[in-house]
Parts: C-alpha cells; structure tokens; sequence
C-alpha cells in the first residue's frame, strides 16, 4: 500500500490561531492525520474511510524489544471504539464498526506509523511495536467539560496556552522534524504548571 503526505490547515477554536496537520492518504483512499497533541504524551490520530471517522489514541515510549530499541506506540482501540458509539449513538447513519474494521485500522496504523517521514524523532528510532491497551481514556471527556460555560473547568488542551503547544508539537511533524518523545513531555508538563500556577479563584483544573 502506498501512502502520500500532505498537509491540512485546519482553524484550532481560538479566534487568530490556525494549525497545519500532517496527513497520510493511502491508494485505497483511507486518510490518517495527526489531528491532536495533548498532556502525557498522548497523540491523537483521525483516521477517516468513506464508511466512517474515527479518534485513535497512541502513546510513544522508547524501550527495548529483544535487541531492538525504538519507539514502542501504544494504541487505545477499545477505548476510542466507545467513545465513537458514545458520541453518534443517536445518529441514524452511524456505521457499525466490526472485526474486519478494526483489522484494517489496526493493519493501517501499523503501515501508516513505520513509514510516516518525520513522525518519529531520528534519537528515538522508528517504530518497532505497535502494542494494544485496554485502558478506558478520558481525554474526551475532559474536553467536554471544559467546554461547559455553566462552570469553571479548565483543561489545558482547551486553552490557548495548550493550543500554542500544540500546534507547535504538531507543526513539527509537518516540516519533518518531530521533538523527541522526552521533549514533547516536557513541553506539555511546564504549560501545564505554568497554568495551573496562573490560576486563580474556585476553579477545578481538569
């Protein structure tokens, strides 16, 4: 299977800032893009077919497999499954998700990620093993809840401060020069006490 880069310029919510995604498009026409960054070096993936658009969550770690060393990325299927079918359960069109999907999309992410120029830091290596987790994430719906204007719930990845983040961490991607997994830590962990330290009344911190 082939897959051709490009890029997608896409408005990021906050009035003024827009941010350049890196997408892959493959002959069979699927469409993966590196669509979110946010704290714990959680990447989001909008991996979109005709039948469907679906949110991946990996992870990035280097380590060691046998006398391999690379990047180990984790993929939260079963987690992003059911956010999928939380999300569009009152939609009539929603499509069924079922096994022979999630081989492709598993099959495709595996594709996608050992070929993508740029998405991996050259000092952290390529990737070695894409590994599944049955973790149930709740990235999503902490966004949500930031977006209530009824209360006062921050999470950084709905702020400025965290779209600035990330679309620099993103934008990387684009030009080809990904920070090294360490480095996107520590990007998400000073923006992250920076806030929190900025903050100020009865707030709750997401």
């Amino acid at each position: 299977m082939v897959w051709i880069k490009a890029a997608s310029v896409i408005p990021s919510g906050h009035e003024g800032i827009s941010v350049t995604h890196p997408t892959l498009r493959s002959d069979d026409g699927t469409l993966i893009m590196l669509r979110r960054s946010i704290p714990g070096v959680f990447n989001i993936l909008r991996y979109t077919r005709d039948q469907f658009s679906l949110d991946l969550t990996i992870t990035k770690k280097v380590q060691s497999v046998g006398a391999m060393k690379g990047v180990v990325v984790t993929l939260f299927l079963h987690s992003d499954l059911k956010n999928y079918r939380r999300i569009s359960q009152h939609d009539p069109r929603r499509y069924e998700i079922g096994q022979n999907d999630m081989v492709k999309i598993i099959t495709d992410i595996r594709l996608a990620l050992s070929g993508w120029p740029g998405f991996f830091h050259p000092d952290d290596g390529v990737m070695i093993e894409l590994a599944r987790s049955d973790a149930q994430l709740t990235w999503y719906e902490a966004e949500e809840m930031a977006e209530d204007p009824s209360k006062q719930y921050y999470w950084i990845g709905s702020t400025e401060l965290g779209i600035q983040v990330e679309k620099q961490i993103i934008e990387h991607v684009v030009a080809g020069c990904a920070f090294r997994i360490a480095e996107e830590d520590k990007l998400w962990a000073v923006a992250s006490a920076r806030y929190a330290d900025e903050a100020t009344g009865d707030v709750v911190i997401l």
